[in-house]
């Protein structure tokens, strides 16, 4: 008898000592192994803090495991010095203390640092970022004597250089016969000179010190470029316009009409000019070690040739070529709304930059791990009596008000807003005690200005007030914004109020908004939101209410929804019509389904079908009659409203085209008043903008399942391959055969999936498409009848004012 036991010779799994020496197992076990290392290093590295012991004892680990493990420390270092920008400082003086000995190893670290950024640069939609930071890394090399001076001039001048070829060519381009107009190469060459001023904070005063004509050279071409560049390219995206003066120059702060690149080159400038590159907010963690530093052997950069920039499709208009590009290389979010006093105090202009730069890096660092983050921006390695509250809030409204869309969602920034001003250590005290502070003085800064912020802006604005101060019982100096009650309806104070209060309700009842803000304000407020059910007044058609009643009557007496929709085909809608009809069913519905969201789509899946039977998608007058129902149901809630058609839409019970007509159509019948009541106008945009953004989203979760669908057949596709191999080699082995049929049976009902989910994602794409050109097409006329009014208008006045001069 074999024994098979632990430690047996047998032939059983484990053989020797019961261990098992398949190769498969080997993989596994050395992927594991690798894995561990991956964690314990990676550990080592996240965990520094920066003090002189833990970078001694961070470079003694590396030491030990780069003999072991070269690839892996490479990789984890590169990959944390690029992506962990509060620590650059921490982690280039590691690179510097290795050089030392592992010399070799820190030449092929920074040759593979130079090559992540030019792969980050090539790739501007999902890495821009990370090639800022990459940059700004390799330049904090040149301090702890790993990269050289000379090279990162040759670096940043060659970065230089391709943006100012790109101005010229388009230069010399516009002075041709015919001009060739050409906007779009601007994005792409400002992203570059951001880049390479951006790091000179982290490594002016090393550049100063061992090439000072090389830095001269850098800030000379960069100049040049400021003076080949176009101004007002990015306007349309500010947040917050600017106040103009009769003669048509800036009103207000001296650097409101400044972009993002401006501002910085004159912050730079500054620190040039004054022959100080000190930057306090720029720890230098390699001071400790200066004296071992100075004995390294520095690296040469090797030479670089970057991506040229992305081309616009052929056919692209200058305007279409110039949006796109706008998109892969946005400009720098800015706003500059609170005292300067404040937010910059005493300090040295470029101090600025560098916060902000902390800030938003590490809002984007953390934006999955939102307490992580708080805790971070509560630790910014600034000195320790720097009071930043101010600069942080408004940073945060600057990424929150990003045009078009802001790198994250609203209600990421707003619970950030909210963690900061709770945050408190561990005696109780407030981890920032001046936040609420900023707060308060950023929104009253957009306050005053309401009348240039942007429309989109104000929204989010609004928004983010109602959020914040559902989490503080809705406490705000109300009393200081009850003259907005006195201004005229279209006064933009007086609609962002009501808009707040609306949004307000939303996030808590209307009794409770009504205790909260003071009685002066509460015109601005809707009416109590009750629904109405049309045929329980008097008023209401006597046919129409009597039908009603009986289709009340059958529902509640639970009659099949079969036998209910033939009573709707043979006798509502022969009695009164398929308008009239359409109403009723409607009406009834939306009255029974009026508790609760809940009992709305729970009724809405259940009675679908009748009304699909009055409103089939066929005739969009009836559809119509759905929404103008479900309008007057929910006149007193927006909230309600917006829901219900939005629910409609997802049941395929209403077109999302007759929604676009019926929202313009609203709006037309009222003539188009700006008067009327910002309730409404909210509606009809909020309905508007959720109509386009559901069907989006449906063609792009269409699009998901089709991607995930193809891969699973392909994975089906390798399998039958492999089986069918098996089969081959096993003539005989019923088994394979078996298997072989699965496989294939799998492979086909895979592909099919494929095809079916391909229709799907093509029809919904068509529909969005032919959504989105409806919507143009019914703004077009909306604003062609509105300039027509207005110049008519314009022309009366001219004649009345003409008259009247006669007159006197």
């Amino acid at each position: 008898m074999e024994h098979r036991g632990k430690g047996g010779k047998g032939k059983g799994k484990g053989g020797k000592g019961g261990k098992d020496f398949r190769p498969g197992k080997r993989r596994d076990f050395r992927q594991g192994m690798e894995e561990t290392n991956e964690r314990r290093i990676r550990s080592y590295i996240l965990a520094n803090s920066g003090s002189e012991s833990d970078i001694n004892e961070l470079e003694e680990v590396l030491k030990q495991d780069i003999g072991l493990h070269t690839n892996l420390v490479l990789e984890t270092l590169l990959e944390c010095g690029c992506e962990m920008p509060l620590k650059t400082g921490i982690y280039a003086t590691v690179v510097g203390l290795l050089n030392l000995e592992h010399h070799q190893f820190v030449a092929d670290f920074v040759a593979a640092a130079l090559a992540r950024y030019t792969d980050h640069l090539s790739k501007p939609e999902t890495h821009r970022e990370q090639a800022r930071l990459a940059l700004r890394f390799i330049a904090s090399l040149v301090g702890v004597g790993a990269v050289q001076a000379g090279s990162l001039v040759a670096l940043l001048a060659s970065i230089v250089q391709v943006a100012t070829d790109l101005a010229e060519e388009a230069t010399a381009a516009e002075g041709c016969d015919p001009p060739v107009p050409n906007e779009s190469w601007q994005p792409y060459a400002e992203c570059l000179i951001y880049h390479v001023l951006a790091c000179l904070p982290w490594v002016g005063a090393d550049l100063r010190e061992r090439d000072p004509e090389g830095l001269e050279l850098v800030l000379t071409s960069a100049e040049v470029f400021l003076g080949q560049r176009k101004r007002g390219t990015r306007s349309i995206f500010r947040s917050v316009g600017v106040a103009q003066q009769e003669d048509g120059s800036a009103a207000g702060m001296d650097d409101d009409d400044e972009d993002f690149i401006e501002e910085l080159w004159g912050r730079i400038s500054v620190l040039h000019e004054g022959g100080n590159w000190n930057v306090q907010s720029v720890t230098k963690y390699h001071s400790p070690f200066e004296h071992r530093l100075a004995k390294a052997i520095s690296h040469d950069l090797p030479a670089i040739t970057l991506a040229p920039p992305p081309r616009p499709p052929a056919g692209a208009s200058p305007a279409e070529a110039l949006a796109m590009m706008t998109r892969m290389f946005p400009g720098r979010p800015r706003l500059r709304i609170v005292d300067h006093k404040k937010t910059e105090g005493d300090r040295a202009p470029i101090e600025r930059f560098v916060i902000e730069e902390f800030i938003m890096d590490t809002l984007k660092l953390w934006e999955g791990l939102r307490q992580e983050c708080v805790t971070q921006l509560t630790q910014l390695p600034l000195p320790r009596k720097w009071s930043y509250e101010h600069l942080l809030a408004e940073t945060v409204f600057a990424l929150m008000l990003t045009l078009p869309t802001p790198p994250a969602r609203n209600v990421f920034y707003s619970m950030v807003l909210a963690d900061l001003c709770r945050l408190k250590g561990p005696e109780g005290q407030p981890l920032l005690p001046m936040m609420a502070n900023g707060l308060a003085a950023t929104m009253g800064g957009l306050f005053r200005r309401m009348d240039l912020v942007d429309l989109e802006s104000r929204g989010r604005i609004a928004e983010w007030l109602a959020f914040h101060l559902s989490n503080f019982s809705f406490s705000w100096p109300w009393d200081r914004w009850a003259h907005a009650a006195t201004l005229p309806a279209i006064a933009p104070q007086r609609m962002f109020v009501e808009d707040v209060l609306q949004r307000m309700m939303r996030l808590s009842y209307w009794d409770r908004i009504a205790l909260t803000v003071p009685v002066p304000l509460h015109p601005l407020m809707t009416p109590r939101p009750e629904p109405l059910y049309e045929y329980s007044t008097e008023g209401a058609n006597a046919d129409e209410r009597e039908h009603a009643k009986q289709l009340l009557q059958h529902i509640k007496d639970k009659k099949q929804v079969k036998v209910i929709g033939e009573w709707v085909k043979s006798t509502l809608i022969e009695q009164l019509g398929p308008v009239a009809a359409a109403k009723v069913v409607a009406g009834v519905v939306l009255h029974l389904s009026s508790k609760s969201f809940t009992h709305l789509s729970t009724l809405l899946d259940r009675l679908g079908p009748l009304i699909s039977i009055a409103a089939p998608s066929s005739l969009s007058e009836t559809q119509g009659v759905l929404l103008s129902t479900a309008a007057k149901a929910w006149a007193t809630s927006p909230q309600h409203l917006a829901i219900t058609i939005e629910r409609m839409m997802a049941k395929r019970l209403v077109q999302n085209t007759v929604i676009v007509d019926w929202v313009f159509a609203t709006w037309e019948e009222a003539g188009g008043q700006a008067e009327r009541s910002l309730t409404a106008r909210l509606a009809l945009w909020e309905i508007l903008y959720s109509t386009v953004n559901k069907t989006s989203a449906r063609s792009r979760d269409l699009k998901q399942d089709l991607e995930a669908a193809e891969t699973a057949s392909t994975a089906a596709a390798e399998g039958l391959r492999k089986a069918s191999a098996q089969a081959a080699t096993a003539v005989e082995d019923h088994l394979a055969a078996a298997e072989e049929a699965r496989a294939a049976a799998e492979s086909a009902k895979a592909e099919t999936n494929v095809e079916t989910r391909r229709e799907a994602a093509a029809q919904a794409q068509s529909d969005l498409e032919a959504l989105l050109r409806h919507v143009l097409q019914r703004f077009s006329q909306a604003l062609s009848t509105g300039l027509a009014k207005a110049l008519e208008d314009g022309a009366e006045m001219q004649e009345a004012d003409a008259e009247d001069s006669g007159a006197e």
